[in-house]
C-alpha cells in the first residue's frame, strides 16, 4: 500500500522548480526547441550537476548533451 511506496520514494532526491530552474528551462527551450517538460528536466541535471537518464535519445541526444544517460537500448 501507501508505506511501501512511500519507502520507495524516500529513496529518491526531490529537486524543486525555482526560479533558476524556470530561468533555465525557458533558455533550453529557446535554444533547443525542447518541450517544456523536457526543458525542465535538462535544467534541472545541470543546475544540480547530475545525468538525466533518459531512453528519448531523439530529444537528448548523450553525444551532444553530456549530461544525458541512456539506461539501455533495445
Amino acid at each position: 500500500g501507501f508505506s511501501e511506496a512511500g519507502t520507495l520514494l524516500d529513496q529518491y532526491v526531490l529537486l524543486m522548480i525555482d526560479r533558476a530552474a524556470a530561468d533555465a528551462a525557458a533558455r533550453l527551450r529557446r535554444e533547443h526547441g525542447w518541450k517544456l517538460p523536457d526543458a525542465f528536466q535538462a535544467a534541472l541535471a545541470q543546475l544540480h550537476h547530475t545525468k538525466l537518464c533518459t531512453r528519448n535519445t531523439k530529444d537528448f541526444n548523450p553525444q551532444k548533451h553530456r549530461f544525458v544517460e541512456v539506461p539501455y537500448t533495445l
